[in-house]
């Protein structure tokens, strides 16, 4: 187990434990979101090798549906595509891409519960279980280093107006690709 992961399920225990004794209060029920999302993408390349990242930056999308099961904890599913990756052989063999799409699901706490800074921006801090989906063209040949592994998200979430939240976030999945993410959140459910 790597380093990412034991603090991965320390981050999801302590989340848990949180969420269990502050169970009952108005910030519950469903939410939905989608945004925008700008990646760093590096795949890893073996040593020696010819392959070189040519281009490590993209933007994609993002959904995510989750459940606030109190003012400070939440369980959230998203699915993001980061968008790919451009890799390019120095000996003129094949040059492409390889794609990136990320599955997560794992817990957000809102530390502050119902406190907001400023009376509108609340910080969050997340951490939950991934995979990563992959696929190349050209005939590049990739490893996926951790299909499945953990991740940490921090952010910062504002109240737009009523039902609809503005969050900001940045999503740390691997060695090779985070991001950073826009979305509009509605939770009248």
């Amino acid at each position: 187990m790597n380093k990412l992961n034991k603090i991965t399920s320390l981050l999801i225990v302590s989340l848990f434990s949180i969420a269990t004794v502050q169970a009952n209060d108005d910030k519950s029920g469903w939410y939905v979101g989608a945004g925008i999302v700008f990646s760093d993408l590096e795949p890893i390349t073996t040593p020696g090798s010819t392959l070189r990242v040519s281009d490590n930056s993209d933007t994609g999308f993002q959904i995510l549906i989750g459940n606030r099961i109190n003012s400070n904890f939440a369980v959230e599913f998203s699915y993001a595509d980061l968008g790919e990756a451009g890799i390019t052989d120095t000996n003129g063999g094949n040059t492409g891409t390889i794609e990136y799409q990320q599955a997560t699901l794992g817990g957000v706490l809102y530390p502050l519960g119902e406190y907001k800074l400023g009376g509108l921006i609340s910080p969050l801090i997340g951490a939950g279980l991934r995979r990563t989906i992959n696929n190349s063209d050209n005939g590049v040949s990739f490893r996926r280093v951790d299909e499945y592994d953990g991740y940490l998200q921090l952010g910062l979430e504002a109240n737009v107006a009523e039902d609809w939240d503005l969050r900001l976030s940045y999503k740390d999945y691997s060695d090779d690709s985070s991001i950073v993410g826009v979305s509009a959140i509605f939770s009248a459910f």
